[in-house]
Formats: C-alpha cells, structure tokens, sequence
C-alpha cells in the first residue's frame, strides 16, 4: 500500500476528526485533516492527509471509517476520472489509498452511497455521465456495473454540452436523481441494486427553464420531497415525488440570491437535516447561508440568511450530531464553523476560520 500524505501539523485540539476536500493540485495538495473541539468551539487544521489531484468531493462511507475521493486532473483534461478509497492510518489524520477505480466517464465531481454502502453513485460533468460502483465488503471499489448518459443543451455558454453536477437516491433505494447543469434538466433513474444497473425512469427527466442550471439536489429522508438548488440561478425547486414511478410534481420555487444580470450570483450547496425540518442552502457572490423551514406541505419558508464567513461557499456539510455546520469556502481558503440549533434551525459563527487551499467539500468518518 502506498501512504500519500505530507508533514502534519501538531495537534492543538481535541475533537471529531473531519477532512476536506479541494481544487489543489500539484505537492503537499490534496485532502486535508482537522478537528472540531465542539466545547470549545473551534476548529483546528492538523495537516495533509493524503497527496491528491484534485480531490474536489469527498464522502465518508456511511457505517466504515473509510473516506471515497472524486479525483478529477482538469487540467491534464483527463478522459476519465476515478473514485478513490482512503483508509486512516494512524492517530493523525493520515490516510492511506487502498482502492480506486473508473468514476464512468470525465470530470468527477461528485458521490453519495447507497444506505448499506454497498454502492457508490458518481455524477461526471466533462462528460455528463453518472454510474454506479460496486462497493465490496472491504470498502474496496470496481469498475461501474452501470452508466448513463445525460442529454441536452441549454442557452448559456457553460451549456454547450450535458454536464451531470450531482447525485442523490431516493429513500427507496429505487431512483437516482441527477441535476445536470449543461442540460437544464434533472434526470431520474431507476436503479436495481441487484443487477447494479441504472436505466431511465417512466418520467425520465423533468425541465428547468433555459439557462437555471440544475447543480445539486437534496432529499427529505421520508422520501416524499426532493429539493434542487440551480446555479445560474440561485433558486430551491421544490418537487413532491412519487416513489412508485420516481415521477416529480413541482410544489415551488424560492430564490436564495438575487438573479443579477451580471452572472455573480449563483446557487451552490443543498441539504436538508437528518430530521427533515430544516434545509441549508450556499449561495456564492452573496456568500451566504440560508436556513430554511420544511412546511408540511414540503414547501419552504426562509428563517434566516447568513454571512457564510469567506468567499464563494462552495459546499458544507452539517455534524452527524447536527449541532454543527461547516463551510468549505473556495474564494477565501477557508473553512468556517457554525453553531446549529436543532429546534430553530438558525446558525451562529463559532471560532476562527481555518485556511485551507481552495476548500470545496467536508466529510466526517463514520465511527
């Protein structure tokens, strides 16, 4: 096994382990390690983890403490990308690759699991493809079993071509659903976990207007509701799903940002808590966060927006205990921390940022 990691720093606090994942490129870049002290309030950088080309999306294997590395080489306009499977090896913050494998097409820029963990969905965005990777019993990865390809042009010039943006399967475990931001489109698949196959759902697909540019999507954990953030324009489409067909109704459209001429202003990140109350949602230009209550409708109404504390948020990821938020800030380097409260939902800045090159993704390792 090949250890890829740089000189790590000494510890300064105590906490949960967390990684980041970025845009670096080129020695001592890649996935870094740090630490949340959550009675202090702070976050700490502990050092390189492991050596990466562009790790630009990282995600933590739902029941192994094994962390899954989208790697994309943009500039040596690579023809495919790869999953990557990195295994901690030792007390601080290392980690050691001990699998990788075809993300099913170029361009990987995003991953989510399956509930067991028995498959990894990979979304491509050179290529505007998404697949599935069988995941072993070790956590190891193998070629995809299944890929798709998403159509469609839109009239804006990032939309020359489908560019698949994110993943994410229903509670079922039946239907992926792909935003595509080239396309203006979000595509449904129907999955057999069986067979590893993804193939076009009764409704395959349903449309944006021209030039939204669907980026990622979130999913109420009850499964009734799926919420899109688009890029160009930074909007949450709302839809209600029937989990029988995967067919999509939409229910509303709410604007985080202003929708400026000038094209600064776009939606980036979207999740919704483990309780299905709340979702957050990044919007860059505006750099901020926006928290968001879950009628029972599945409808939204907005309780807040904040300062994201840096510049172009390109993701966060909520604590698994849900008491926090973390906030990978790509414009800035930097990763800002805020407090949650579980019953409002609302945030409050904790602590000091932490400077990290070109932030774009957080994960926490499962325990």
């Amino acid at each position: 096994m090949l250890v890829l990691a740089g000189p790590v720093a000494a510890q300064p606090c105590e906490g949960t382990d967390f990684y980041i994942g970025t845009q670096g490129s080129g020695p001592g870049q890649g996935i870094f390690a740090a630490r949340l002290d959550e009675r202090q309030g702070i976050l700490c950088l502990v050092g390189l983890a492991a050596e990466l080309e562009r790790p630009t999306w990282i995600e933590a294997h739902p029941t192994r403490p094994l962390l899954y590395a989208a790697s994309d080489d943009k500039a040596a306009n690579e023809t495919r990308g790869r999953v990557l499977v990195l295994r901690p090896a030792g007390d601080e913050g290392r980690l050691t690759v001990i699998s990788s494998a075809d993300s099913g097409g170029a361009g990987a820029t995003h991953l989510t699991f399956d509930a067991k963990g028995k498959a990894i969905f990979t979304a491509n965005f050179r290529s505007g493809t998404a697949g599935v990777l069988p995941v072993a019993s070790d956590g190891t990865v193998s070629a995809p079993t299944s890929t798709v390809q998403n159509v469609g042009t839109g009239p804006k010039p990032r939309q020359t071509s489908p560019h698949a943006h994110g993943v994410a399967l229903d509670a079922g475990g039946k239907y992926l659903f792909v935003p595509d931001l080239g396309a203006d489109k979000l595509f449904v698949y129907r999955y057999d976990a069986g067979q590893g196959s993804l193939v076009p759902a009764a409704e395959p697909s349903v449309s944006l207007p021209p030039g939204t540019g669907p980026r990622h999507v979130a999913l109420h954990p009850k499964g009734r509701y799926v919420y899109l953030m688009s890029e160009f324009s930074p909007v949450i489409w709302v839809y209600r799903q029937d989990t029988k067909t995967g067919g999509l109704t939409l229910l509303q459209s709410i604007a985080t940002g202003t929708d400026d001429e000038a094209d600064t202003i776009k939606g980036a990140e979207i999740a919704v808590s483990t309780d299905g109350r709340f979702v957050y949602t990044s919007t860059r230009g505006e750099d901020t966060i926006g928290v968001y209550a879950v009628r029972r409708d599945g409808t939204l109404q907005e309780v807040q927006r904040v300062p994201s504390g840096g510049k172009v948020p390109w993701s966060f990821r909520l604590h698994p205990n849900g008491k926090w938020l973390l906030v990978a800030n790509q414009g800035s380097n930097s990763v800002t921390l805020f407090r949650r409260n579980a019953r409002s939902g609302k945030l409050e800045p904790a602590g000091q940022p932490l400077t990290v090159n070109l932030p774009t993704s957080v994960a926490f390792l499962a325990r």
